[in-house]
Formats: C-alpha cells, structure tokens, sequence
C-alpha cells in the first residue's frame, strides 16, 4: 500500500511524502521527496500555474489514514 501527500509547495520546488506499507499494513518505508521545477538548461523555473493550482487545496493536508 502507497500513500502520496503534499507537504509544502513554493515557487520552483514541491515536497511529497510518502509511505509504504506491507499487506498486514506494517511500515515498510516512510520516504520525503523535493522535487524542482528548472529549465533545459538546468536553471529553477517558477512551478507552472496549472500544477500549483491542482495542488494547493491539498498542501499541508494531514497524510492520508491519519
């Protein structure tokens, strides 16, 4: 079982957690990913709008089964 939320959404960079549990739901990994948003050339570019306006009714929101 996977669990996905967002934790924080900034300008060029977004932080996912994540946890991961067995069919008897023991933990099996609790993980935090940043994620950011850069140009071909490798420079940060702001998030684009539509995806920051898909997520922001779910930043900071408590992880799910909590």
């Amino acid at each position: 079982h996977v669990e996905m939320w967002v934790e924080e959404l900034g300008r060029v960079r977004l932080t996912l957690g994540s946890r991961v549990t067995n069919p008897e739901e023991k933990l099996v990994l609790e993980a935090t990913t940043v994620l950011a948003c850069t140009s071909c050339e490798e420079k940060p570019k702001r998030l684009p709008p539509e995806l920051v306006n898909a997520l922001e009714p779910y930043v900071g929101a408590a992880p799910p089964g909590h």
